[in-house]
């Protein structure tokens, strides 16, 4: 069984295939880096030393048809030397956009920073408290709004970049508010928190984030309220 596994010419390029896929599922993850840098290493070396075990092997298991290993070996190094390129190529950009002047900064403006994890969000009905996640680039993101707001719609949130207006990419934020919700309002006053909020790109970005109200008749959508906020990206 060892023998035919480790001759079979269709061995290395489903192990590339299986730690390219290693690659996309840990790219984005905590430590990802580290885990796709040891995975392309392994996928680099994985080749020649196939190739070194079939010629060792060969007289002794009488290995057939070389040359279907061999231009198999080949298109699965080809494939792991793409990656690379493309693995060095997106963290340096990573790299050169975290060192590099805010883009989205309109340079005079002194802008709060999102709040202290844990720190008590204390703000007048309608606002929008950015406030430190568990992670990094992530945030928990507050709409604090009366209880007497319109069900007859959605709240969301929207970021943008505040020199721009341009979209910043960000997990989802949007809510209908509940029963549930009014019960637990405090003096009249909801928190609506969106926990992790992971925004993606820029590692320093000067931010508007906007509350907006979509009425379910179809009407125009109605600004809410407005904070600016100076944060880092994922």
């Amino acid at each position: 069984m060892f023998k035919r596994i480790c001759t079979a010419w269709w061995v290395v390029p489903l192990l590339s295939i299986g730690i390219l896929l290693l690659h996309t599922l840990t790219l984005t993850g905590a430590g990802g880096p580290r885990v796709t840098a040891l995975g392309v290493v392994a996928g680099v070396l994985l080749v020649p030393l196939w190739l070194v075990l079939l010629l060792a092997c060969r007289k002794r298991w009488q290995v057939a048809r070389m040359w279907r290993h061999w231009v198999a070996g080949c298109a699965a190094e080809a494939l792991q030397l793409a990656w690379c390129v493309f693995a060095a190529l997106l963290y340096s950009s990573v790299v050169v956009d975290s060192l590099s002047p805010c883009a989205d900064s309109p340079g005079a403006a002194d802008l709060p920073a999102p709040l202290p994890r844990g720190a008590a969000v204390a703000a007048a009905p309608p606002a929008v408290c950015v406030e430190q996640g568990e992670r990094a680039g992530t945030y928990r993101v507050h709409a604090i709004l009366p209880d007497s707001v319109s069900a007859e719609g959605v709240f969301l949130v929207r970021t943008l970049g505040l020199a721009s207006g341009n979209p910043v990419e960000t997990s989802p934020m949007i809510r209908r508010v509940s029963d549930a919700d009014r019960l637990a309002a405090r003096g009249g006053v909801m928190d609506i928190t969106f926990p992790d909020v992971a925004v993606y790109g820029n590692r320093r970005l000067d931010t508007l984030w906007r509350l907006v109200f979509l009425p379910d008749n179809g009407g125009e959508e109605e600004i809410v309220c407005e904070t600016p906020c100076r944060i880092g990206g994922s």
